[in-house]
């Protein structure tokens, strides 16, 4: 599964998503007020690249990108370029994708995801 150029706001937990079962490329995406990020589980393929985190908060609702990535430890894991750092359980994955994708830095990819995702006015 594709999750690309997408504005994640305001979501409590699992954005960009739970994954499980299933190999899955998570680039370009602007996630902010979340308390969790990847949960990474169930034989998972997961790779993460420029994806921008901003404003998480733990458990205790204090700040911390801490929730960024909920691992397991039973998934295959990579990130290339996020503006967060993970701690990682799961074996690093050598999946990549059999297609072409414009990845961007992090801070590039927010910029974008918030001109462009969402429902726009056509005149």
């Amino acid at each position: 599964m594709t999750i690309a150029n997408n504005v994640f706001s305001n979501l409590d937990v699992r954005a960009p998503g739970l994954m499980r079962h299933g190999d899955f490329d998570v680039y370009n995406n602007s996630i902010d007020n979340f308390h969790l990020g990847f949960t990474a589980t169930g034989d998972a393929t997961i790779l993460s690249q420029a994806n921008y985190f901003a404003k998480g908060v733990d458990v205790s609702n204090k700040a911390s990108n801490s929730g960024a990535l909920d691992d397991y430890g039973d998934a295959h894991f990579k990130d290339i370029g996020s503006n967060v750092s993970f701690t990682q359980k799961s074996p690093v994955t050598t999946w990549t994708p059999s297609y072409q994708r414009d990845i961007k830095t992090a801070e590039a990819a927010r910029a974008y995801d918030l001109a462009n995702a969402g429902a726009k006015t056509v005149s």
